[in-house]
């Protein structure tokens, strides 16, 4: 008997294209349409790329929803608009991939969750990095116990430059770096410490390539439910010669471990406990980004857990990896950093409400 397949549809071909490369590896997936409604980002046409796939083209991702057969979907746009495509696709009772970050906006994100929990649709995070296999040996280390309970992590995650005039630099869209890059380090640290309740917050813009009232830097702690600490530097004014860098330190009662890693992946993990038990491990470095885009359909070769992990939680009926709820907090976490920076206070952050 054939294995059943997961109809897919894809909205956005900037890191959409990452998403089509990494379910065309998964065999349990079929990409059957593709929506790019602002054409021109890859080294081919969206029609050419869509063929490549087998995908049906849409220029609009509401056509896209409404006329083909899918089981789910990946949202990959920019931040704005990912509340309403989430209200379209959960009318059509379609599972939900969502790239980072959720919205620009905690009204956004409460709307969103409302929506899928109306429709009884499952709302998939794509966190990646959590995915990652350095971070999930780690976390299965932390749940066995063998380095006690964690109750201190820094994380360093500064992506690079983005140009004047790109989304990112508009409240209410990307809302910042910190809310389009820095959500991924905030998203390890919480797998890791758990839910956030405190945040407290320096931040500054120091370059200038967006609104000077829009921080392309910050550092800032965050205070954890379960009484554990943590702090963040994140912003986007790395350089591109050192390829985003980036580093988790954690301490334990019985341990510490380091993740590490660059090209905005984790692919290094070291512990040790006080009993004399250690760690170490190499995944592998990730391939340069000039040279996965030197390809426009195989501009990123690696397949990505997140996806493959999507597609096999949907049909087995898994709940996700990263879950509405984290989107909704993570959001929330990285507003509260600005609202911070602002005001020179601590900002509390709500808990996440049972359903």
């Amino acid at each position: 008997m054939a294995r059943r397949k997961l109809r897919v549809g894809i909205i956005g071909l900037g890191i959409g294209a990452r998403h089509a490369t990494s379910y065309a590896q998964v065999p349990e997936a079929e990409i059957v349409a593709i929506a790019d409604p602002a054409p021109g980002r890859l080294k081919t046409t969206p029609q050419e790329f869509c063929a490549h796939f087998g995908a049906t083209y849409y220029a609009d991702g509401y056509e896209m929803i409404d006329k083909e057969r899918l089981d789910a979907i990946s949202i990959c746009t920019n931040p704005i608009h990912h509340r309403p495509l989430a209200e379209a696709a959960a009318r059509k009772g379609l599972h939900i991939l969502m790239e980072k970050p959720m919205a620009g906006t905690n009204e956004d994100c409460d709307a969103i969750v409302a929506a899928c929990r109306r429709a009884g649709v499952v709302l998939h995070m794509e966190f990646p990095m959590r995915q990652l296999p350095p971070m999930v040996e780690l976390k299965r280390v932390l749940d066995t116990g063998k380095l006690g309970r964690p109750f201190m992590a820094s994380c360093d995650y500064v992506s690079g430059l983005r140009p004047p005039g790109h989304w990112i630099w508009t409240m209410g869209d990307g809302s910042s770096p910190v809310n389009e890059n820095t959500c991924h380090g905030i998203d390890c640290v919480r797998y890791l410490l758990g839910d956030v309740d405190r945040i407290y917050a320096e931040a500054d813009n120091y370059i200038g390539q967006g609104p000077k009232e829009v921080p392309d830097a910050a550092a800032f702690t965050m205070h954890h439910v379960g009484g554990a600490i943590s702090s963040v530097v994140g912003g986007a004014c790395a350089t591109n010669e050192m390829e985003t860098p980036l580093r988790v330190s954690l301490f334990a009662t019985e341990g510490q471990a380091i993740v590490d890693g660059f090209r905005h992946t984790f692919h290094r993990l070291k512990w040790a406990n006080r009993r004399g038990e250690s760690f170490e491990r190499d995944w592998g470095e990730p391939p340069s980004f000039q040279a996965m885009l030197n390809d426009p359909f195989a501009r990123y070769t690696l397949l990505e857990p997140a996806i493959a992990n999507f597609v096999h939680d949907v049909l087995a009926g898994r709940g996700p990896q990263a879950t509405a709820e984290d989107g909704r907090q993570n959001v929330e976490i990285c507003l509260a950093v600005l609202e911070s920076a602002t005001s020179r206070r601590a900002v509390d952050i709500r808990q996440p409400v049972v359903a």
